[in-house]
């Protein structure tokens, strides 16, 4: 077995980093893949930088931001073995972002992300705020203490950027990252990373949402036991 890693090693170090054709090669949606393409595109991010070439760095730092925010989350929930769901979500999107290779078959990682915000969208209602349809699934339904309502801003605020990267997702996942609309747009919208914006677009809307979390004092009590918790008066 570490044989095996090794290789793995090595075959990475040769053919996946830098700006080889597999890593600016238009299936590779991740940020090392997008600088790639720009590197082709502008020589001059070939360039020495603090020892590194300029491209690579467009993506280090994005990607040392998004570790430092983990590390800040991590730190201030005094390292719980329990992670928020959020926090989950923006290391799954990381691994996508700094991924040497990242094509469309590793974007199966988005599943944990939108999970999250099919979560969130839930919280606000959103469904219930769409015309017509809203106040028929309204119907019976109750606010419970401490849950956004209709009339909160926040909650409005909230629907409307969740209203906006669903849309985007929908449109940049399904109609066009398919061939629903032909395999000429299809390559184009993958050449032109639209995937990897929709990605970091993910990252930053719940890195706020991880970074605007209150701290829990203590520990929290792990999920078996919260059924056993919930039933004593």
């Amino acid at each position: 077995m570490p044989g095996l890693f090794l290789e793995w090693i090595r075959s990475t170090a040769a053919r996946r980093t830098g700006s080889a054709p597999l890593v600016a090669y238009f299936e590779n949606q991740s940020l090392q893949g997008t600088a790639a393409r720009l590197a082709e595109l502008f020589p001059v991010l070939h360039r020495p930088l603090l020892g590194l070439p300029v491209q690579q760095w467009l993506w280090i730092v994005p990607c040392l931001v998004l570790v430092g925010i983990l590390l800040l989350a991590a730190a201030r929930d005094r390292f719980r073995p329990r992670l928020p769901p959020e926090e989950f979500a923006v290391g799954s999107l990381l691994m996508l972002l700094a991924s040497s290779d990242s094509r469309w078959a590793h974007h199966v990682q988005l599943f944990i992300p939108l999970a999250v915000m099919a979560i969130l969208s839930a919280r606000v209602r959103l469904l219930e705020s769409v015309p017509r349809l809203g106040p028929w699934l309204a119907a019976g339904s109750s606010v419970r203490p401490g849950e956004p309502g209709q009339g909160d801003p926040g909650a409005g605020r909230l629907r409307r950027v969740l209203v906006g990267l669903l849309v985007a997702g929908l449109v940049i996942l399904l109609l066009l990252g398919r061939d629903i609309v032909g395999p000429t747009v299809n390559h184009a919208v993958r050449a032109l990373s639209f995937h990897t914006a929709f990605d970091l677009a993910l990252a930053v809307f719940l890195s706020i949402r991880l970074l605007g979390r209150r701290p829990e004092g203590g520990v929290e009590a792990p999920v078996t036991s919260l059924s056993a918790t919930a039933a004593t008066p």
